[in-house]
């Protein structure tokens, strides 16, 4: 019954955590080629270039979080298994 409530829990905290390191990768990749786009144009965008650089932020944010939702997990389920132990 324990390793049953561990393993519903682990993997669903482990995907959500991945699952958010991947769209945040996906968002900065965008933010910053949109950024490097603005930059190579004649009169570049400020506003563009402003949005682009919060999304870029953002996305950096985003995968710090998710990064920290993994290590959480990790943490969670080495002291479960020590407790266990």
């Amino acid at each position: 019954m324990f390793s049953a409530a561990v393993m519903k829990i682990g993997p669903s905290a482990h995907q959500a955590g991945l699952e958010g390191v991947r769209r945040g990768l996906n968002d900065l990749n965008r933010a910053a080629n949109d950024i490097a786009r603005n930059g190579t144009t004649q009169e570049p965008d400020a506003a563009s270039l402003a949005e682009s650089a919060v999304d870029l932020r953002t996305a950096r944010n985003q995968v710090q979080a998710s990064v920290r939702v993994i290590e959480t997990e990790n943490e969670v389920l080495g002291s479960l298994l020590d407790t266990r132990a």
